[in-house]
């Protein structure tokens, strides 16, 4: 699980950052589809991203104006583009929450761990720098970091029962 949680922790500023072009884009565009009926999130389709074009049959023949095939094609396109990108808004909502609570657990912790974790994982800042912040040695830094990534471990496998933190030497 110590995995696991580097890998939440690597991903955590990227998750943070909600206002990224991104999650605005997608986050609007699901809101709008919901809103006015799906006619943005579908003339966004259209325009960009569906195989056939739609075009003009007004001066064809009926012969040659007969779209049924590639209309049927193009709306079975559509709903699969609809369902990947409620799937992405959903996603990115969800990763957010859970760092917003990874970051509720950063805070909560003692100070010298939550001060590494803090800088290291939301400011990004480099190990050297925030050794240096905290006017610490970098085998001290090192240590202290895998201290709380341990107990922050300890504290996403307790699940909803919260236990306080235990600093075991």
């Amino acid at each position: 699980m110590i995995e696991e949680t580097k890998r939440i922790l690597k991903n955590l500023a990227h998750d943070l950052d909600f206002d990224g072009k991104y999650a605005k884009r997608l986050i609007w565009y699901a809101k709008c589809a919901i809103a006015d009926g799906n006619d943005l999130l579908r003339d966004h389709y259209y325009t960009r991203h569906s195989k056939i074009r739609v075009m003009n049959t007004y001066y064809l023949g009926k012969s040659d104006g007969d779209m049924t095939g590639e209309m049927i094609d193009i709306s079975m396109g559509y709903q699969k583009f609809f369902e990947k990108q409620m799937a992405k808004a959903e996603k990115v909502l969800s990763d957010y929450k859970q760092a917003v609570d990874v970051l509720l657990l950063i805070l909560e912790m003692p100070s010298p761990y939550s001060d590494i974790l803090y800088m290291r994982y939301v400011k990004q800042m480099t190990c050297f720098e925030v050794a240096g912040f905290l006017y610490i040695a970098r085998t001290t830094f090192f240590r202290q970091q895998e201290t709380a990534i341990r107990l922050l471990d300890e504290k996403l496998d307790g699940g909803e029962e919260r236990k306080e933190f235990v600093i075991q030497k």
